[in-house]
């Protein structure tokens, strides 16, 4: 009889991989008014003291937290980090789109979140757009569909059941 061995070889096979996008017409738009409120908090071991506190006065607002460590003074095993929190004040607006920049950016949304999915160094085959039939007529909505050309072969051990 003959005797068991690994094939060798390579799978290749088509995969396709798609994504939606979608905007709208009209985009909101947050900006800095250039207004800030801050707070800082120190922290000892497991202490914590609040240096400069207060409610937010702004009522739509985007936070940036900085933490940072203060180096360790002489043979002190005690960390001691401050802890920055900086609150932008922000004005919402929104702006109208005409359909080409919707489409565009609908079409981004899908080329970014089909780019996510695909694997590095596949071949692509081909890409397609298509902008989708919407009941709403504010909206955009775009599929973006990506062929390509990978191996899916797997490696896996051999155990001779005979042996």
């Amino acid at each position: 009889p003959g005797q068991m061995m690994h094939a060798q070889g390579i799978v290749k096979a088509r995969v396709w991989y798609q994504a939606y996008g979608e905007a709208g017409l009209v985009k909101e738009v947050n900006r800095r008014t250039g207004r800030t409120f801050t707070q800082v908090v120190l922290k000892a071991g497991g202490m914590e003291k609040i240096v400069k506190q207060g409610m937010v006065p702004f009522a739509d607002y985007e936070v940036e937290e900085v933490t940072k460590s203060l180096p360790a003074w002489r043979n002190n095993t005690l960390s001691v980090e401050s802890k920055i929190v900086t609150y932008y004040e922000i004005e919402k607006s929104q702006i109208q789109l005409t359909a080409d920049e919707a489409r565009e950016e609908a079409k981004r949304i899908a080329l970014t979140g089909l780019q996510a999915q695909v694997p590095e160094g596949v071949q692509v085959l081909s890409r397609k757009v298509e902008v989708l039939k919407t009941a709403e007529t504010d909206l955009i909505r775009v599929k973006a569909v990506m062929e390509t050309l990978e191996d899916i072969g797997l490696v896996l051990p051999f155990h001779n059941a005979e042996s």
